[in-house]
């Protein structure tokens, strides 16, 4: 039945039977037309999915990677803490050691010098009477090493410049040194 003949009174009518073919060859094609626009949709709606997807997937990658460095992280610091601990309480325990050892040593040392103390005022006490065994009771005059005194002439000066370049003062002046130009 055509929309041209909607009772169906001419059934055998070739032009009729054209139409319904025709009709019918519309409507596959627009079914098929329609089915493909919905599979084009529903691949681009896949590829729209896909592309959101994959930026998901990465992300939760990585959050899954960062928590394991979190994880991780914590580990290291528990182990890190836990060795400063032990470390901090073997310092201290070496401390206290230590500061009895040093308190001991400490009034040794007081009684050292409370007997160095009474020793030397002893000495002191005992200190004009003390002598060496070569000793004479006056008084000897040591003997004068050093070299007497000289007066320094410019010719001294000038040879004991010529050795040192470095004492040269002033050459405008023509002074060779402190001691002959003043």
């Amino acid at each position: 039945m055509s929309s041209f003949d909607p009772l169906g009174l001419r059934p055998n009518d070739p032009l009729e039977r054209w139409r319904d073919f025709h009709e019918k060859r519309e409507r596959e094609f627009a079914e098929a037309r329609r089915q493909q626009e919905e599979e084009q949709q529903r691949r681009a709606d896949a590829i729209t999915a896909n592309e959101a997807t994959q930026p998901r997937y990465a992300l939760e990658a990585r959050i899954a990677a960062l928590e394991q460095r979190n994880a991780d992280l914590e580990t290291d610091f528990l182990e890190v803490a836990c060795a400063t601990r032990l470390n901090v309480e073997v310092l201290a325990d070496q401390r206290v050691e230590l500061s009895r050892e040093q308190r001991e040593e400490l009034c040794e040392l007081k009684v050292e010098v409370s007997k160095l103390g009474s020793t030397l005022a002893e000495m002191r006490e005992r200190g004009t009477d003390f002598r060496f065994a070569r000793e004479k009771d006056a008084v000897a005059d040591l003997p004068n090493f050093l070299p007497q005194r000289r007066v320094v002439t410019p010719t001294d000066c000038r040879v004991a410049l010529n050795l040192l370049p470095l004492l040269w003062h002033s050459r405008q002046r023509r002074t060779c040194c402190r001691l002959c130009c003043e």
